[in-house]
């Protein structure tokens, strides 16, 4: 999984949580080139926060087959 800002602006932190809420990965200071490994994980539905320096905030699903 590549993490990218939005219109250039830099990512501030990522976290990733379960379908239970229960946060499973952070990161702080992320990378342009940050790339995530989610094959530790098991298949399911998870949920990609991302917060960029401007104070934007973004949450995605993603699916892990």
């Amino acid at each position: 999984l590549f993490i990218q800002g939005h219109d250039g602006l830099p990512v501030k932190e990522i976290c990733i949580r379960n379908v239970m809420c229960e946060k499973v990965y952070t990161q702080h200071e992320v990378d342009v080139n940050t790339c995530l490994d989610l094959t530790s994980y098991g298949p399911g539905l998870y949920f990609l926060e991302m917060s960029l320096a401007n104070g934007e905030y973004y949450v995605f699903q993603v699916i892990k087959i």
